[in-house]
């Protein structure tokens, strides 16, 4: 009974179906879609800018930008125990996708050397927090602040240059708009 159920009900759609696109063909009309497409190149979330904002006891520095990574050569002049050491920069992420995306964290590892001195190496990142949103052709710029303490007197420079990474993730959510047009032709 169930089957004879779904098969005279699969024949009606059928039936509804062919009668309205015969009667549709029997209007005269021109049934025409169309539609507009936008589409970016698949771009990349990269840092695209790196600037020193101020110092203390800076002796040089330089940086390097490959992708979401910073490579920091960083050294200071040793001025004593009782001195600061930092430098703070300002840094942009550039989302050149069409996806929006998240700001997860960040992460630098110090390659530290100096003249037989016990240096400390902290960093702090200002501006941004995890969660934060990177919207599709949109930049996101913080700062991190690269800070470094001695435990004895010596009289070399001291490095502490190392590599500062950023972590983003692509947001799952997606959402997909179009529209249908019908044109009519009198022929």
């Amino acid at each position: 009974m169930k089957n004879k159920i779904n098969i005279i009900l699969g024949i009606s759609v059928l039936v509804v179906f062919l009668f309205i696109t015969i009667g549709y063909a029997g209007y005269g009309k021109v049934l025409n879609l169309s539609g507009v497409a936008n589409l970016k190149s698949n771009g990349k979330v990269q840092i695209t800018n790196v600037n020193l904002l101020e110092s203390s006891n800076l002796k040089s520095q330089s940086y390097t930008i490959d992708g979401v990574d910073v490579a920091l050569d960083v050294k200071f002049n040793n001025r004593g125990q009782n001195e600061s050491y930092y430098v703070l920069y300002e840094v942009t992420v550039e989302n050149g996708t069409f996806y929006d995306y998240e700001y997860t964290g960040s992460n630098y590892v110090p390659n530290i050397s100096s003249d037989n001195a016990t240096v400390n190496v902290v960093y702090e990142v200002y501006g941004v927090s995890s969660g934060d949103k990177i919207k599709a052709g949109t930049s996101l710029t913080f700062q991190i602040k690269i800070s470094a303490t001695i435990s004895s007197n010596h009289s070399g420079d001291i490095d502490a240059g190392g590599g500062f990474s950023s972590d983003v993730e692509e947001e799952i959510v997606r959402s997909l708009i179009g529209s249908f047009q019908v044109l009519q032709l009198e022929i």
